[in-house]
């Protein structure tokens, strides 16, 4: 394979990125790497059930290198059992950005009591 094609893998395949001082891992079935320039971008990516029907597919686009982390400009996410696809188009990225912990906090409904959970 030369890396200025696409390639398609037919088996589960683990796929290891650096981002950074991150390692992200992605386990997917058929994934679709793009190696043009050795960015490896996964254009494609797909996950089956036992009987090789899809259960999600998700394609991505337009590339854009964000304070050296390449990302897709737009996302399209179908669910074939569900019927349900969604085309996500990002306006502006930030990578890496620090998030309070406060934003991870969900007030519990009106008139319900709390009760911590030790599992």
């Amino acid at each position: 394979m030369s890396s200025s094609t696409s390639r398609e893998s037919r088996a589960s395949w683990n796929f290891f990125e650096r981002l950074g001082e991150k390692r992200i891992l992605i386990v997917t079935d058929r994934p679709q790497l793009d190696g043009r320039d050795q960015s490896w971008d996964v254009r494609k990516a797909e996950r089956r059930d036992a009987k090789g029907n899809v259960l999600w597919r998700v394609t991505n686009d337009d590339f854009k290198d964000h304070a050296g982390v390449r990302l897709p400009g737009t996302s399209d996410v179908q669910e074939p059992p569900h019927g349900a696809d969604a085309e996500i188009k990002f306006r502006s990225v930030e990578p890496n950005v620090q998030l309070g912990d406060d934003l991870f906090v969900l007030p519990p409904p009106s008139g319900l009591t709390p009760e911590p959970a030790d599992c």
